[in-house]
């Protein structure tokens, strides 16, 4: 048997083809949209302003916990003394020779019991943080 040249089988390998072409342009379409729209949000001021104040209203929940942290202090310091000293010994002044060093350091720890105000703001900069997180969905809508 002859393999048949039927018009329909040409008719339909042209389809797919085309169909197949059609669905290629789709998708670099797609994907050139949403690049525009990624580079339009990246370029947008009023979006960057808004990224902006949300990641400085989520400080304040940080820095609202960091006074209920200890609270550390170190000091550190070193001298080098030179001089004479002159002083009567037995009738007779008599003077010796001051060369020394001094090191000294220390470390101070504080960690508040209860601190009521500390709380207080660690409470409103959860509240703050929250608040700029729903402006800045509010502000991503426009």
């Amino acid at each position: 048997m002859k393999p048949s040249h039927h018009p329909t089988w040409k008719r339909l390998s042209l389809i797919a083809i085309a169909c197949a072409g059609c669905f290629s342009q789709l998708d670099a379409s797609a994907t050139s949209l949403l690049q525009a729209y990624q580079s339009a949000l990246k370029n947008d001021p009023q979006y960057r302003a808004a990224q902006a104040d949300n990641l400085y209203g989520k400080q304040s929940e940080a820095l609202g916990f960091a006074g209920l942290l200890p609270q550390a202090q170190y000091s550190y310091s070193k001298s080098f003394n030179i001089g004479e000293q002159s002083q009567p010994f037995l009738g007779k002044m008599v003077t010796s020779d001051l060369d020394y060093q001094s090191v000294s350091s220390g470390l101070t720890i504080r960690q508040p019991v209860f601190a009521l105000d500390s709380y207080a703001r660690f409470k409103q900069g959860k509240a703050q943080t929250k608040q700029s997180d729903a402006q800045f969905d509010a502000r991503a809508k426009d």
